[in-house]
């Protein structure tokens, strides 16, 4: 009977532990977590280091339906955004593009729930940056922005 009473909390706790947690993964490819930069930052800012598109890839979650979105300046934005939509996420992922923030890496292991998302900001000299995420990872506002405008 006592052991009939722990199952539940035992169960419990193994769908948890399966989870993993947020904290990093150590040492992995550059591609996997953090930011990667084909360009090297200047204290002066030249026309080619601006935004010319955005590209978000999202991936995961309980029933996984890929999604990716592409915003490009001066073109139409993505079929249910407005003009006013794509000026502000150009300008957040100008923001982003142009500070120096540290983005965390993605932990070793994630919930199978979790959405994924990848973005790529192509600048007008032809480097990128990218960056990637998980959902529940705590990173700094400057990239929190540009995801929810992209969202």
């Amino acid at each position: 009977m006592r052991t009939l009473a722990a199952l539940p909390a035992l169960l419990c706790a193994l769908v948890l532990s399966s989870c993993g947690s947020d904290t990093p993964a150590g040492s992995g490819p550059a591609h996997s977590s953090g930011e990667t930069t084909t360009t090297s930052s200047s204290p002066a800012k030249p026309a080619g280091d601006r935004v010319a598109s955005v590209v978000l890839r999202r991936s995961g979650g309980l029933k996984p339906t890929p999604v990716t979105r592409v915003f490009t300046a001066g073109q139409a934005p993505p079929k249910g955004y407005t003009t006013d939509d794509l000026t502000r996420v150009v300008r957040a992922a100008q923001a982003l593009a142009d500070s120096h923030q540290k983005i965390r890496p993605l932990p070793a292991s994630t919930c199978c729930d979790r959405f994924v998302y990848s973005v790529t900001i192509k600048l007008a000299n032809g480097s990128t940056k990218s960056y990637s995420t998980v959902d529940g990872l705590n990173q700094p506002r400057i990239f929190q922005v540009l995801l929810s405008r992209l969202s």
